[in-house]
């Protein structure tokens, strides 16, 4: 996915306009503001702009290693336990589901797929950098209980990150590996919500024609599907 800034400005704060979502976020300068990674707000530039990409320093940030972003299948329980409790903030702090259920017993059978990034933040006080490791997104696979096929589900990633593909780049992996897990069975499928329904559509997934529209714990949704061949979805 592409972007491009759509007003630049000396001001603290920047409004940047993120192609083809069209949604915006502020970006304030890390001396505005000590809990403001300095990493964080440098991935975001370089992302951004691509001259940043090769600039040391972005937008007087002093120069950091560029962080370093991670999809992959969770191993731990401790990663686990991070895909789950970042799905509960998005859910329940941000959508604001009432009958979301933290301790899902689907969670403990079904695999997970997170990202993450390892950033250096630095101590304003002692001018130290130390690498620190954050679960920004996440998704996961199980057998559907209906005997359809591989379910994937519950895709998350945190506010700050939205906008640069990390959504269907953890989607790709998450594909990889119910095709690995799972190669007995020959659909993946998903209950979209209506507004993401255009998502994954882009990423290859179309319209059951048996189920359709259905709804589940009070939530309009859309069964779609696609071939568990382990032809990676390409987005667009």
């Amino acid at each position: 996915m592409h972007a491009s800034i759509l007003a630049r400005s000396a001001a603290p704060l920047r409004r940047l306009s993120l192609i083809p979502l069209g949604r915006s976020l502020n970006l304030m300068r890390p001396a505005q503001a000590a809990s403001i990674s300095y990493a964080s707000a440098l991935y975001r530039s370089a992302h951004i702009d691509p001259a940043a990409r090769s600039n040391p320093s972005v937008n007087g940030i002093p120069g950091l290693p560029r962080p370093n972003v991670s999809i992959r299948q969770a191993k731990s329980p401790e990663e686990i336990q991070e895909a789950i409790d970042i799905r509960r903030r998005i859910f329940v702090d941000e959508v604001q589901v009432s009958n979301y259920t933290q301790d899902c017993p689907i969670d403990k059978g079904a695999f997970h797929v997170i990202s993450q990034i390892t950033e250096q933040r630095l101590d304003p006080a002692t001018g130290e950098s130390t690498p620190v490791t954050t679960t920004i997104g996440a998704v996961r696979g199980f057998e559907n209980p209906e005997g359809e096929g591989v379910q994937l589900g519950r895709l998350v990633v945190d506010t700050t990150y939205r906008g640069l593909g990390l959504g269907r780049k953890l989607m790709i992996e998450c594909e990889r590996v119910a095709a690995e897990l799972y190669p007995q069975h020959k659909l993946i499928v998903i209950d979209a919500v209506l507004d993401k329904i255009e998502f994954y559509g882009h990423l290859g997934y179309v319209r059951d024609p048996v189920k359709g529209y259905l709804t589940k714990e009070g939530h309009p949704l859309l069964r779609m599907t696609k071939l568990n061949d382990g032809k990676l979805s390409r987005g667009v």
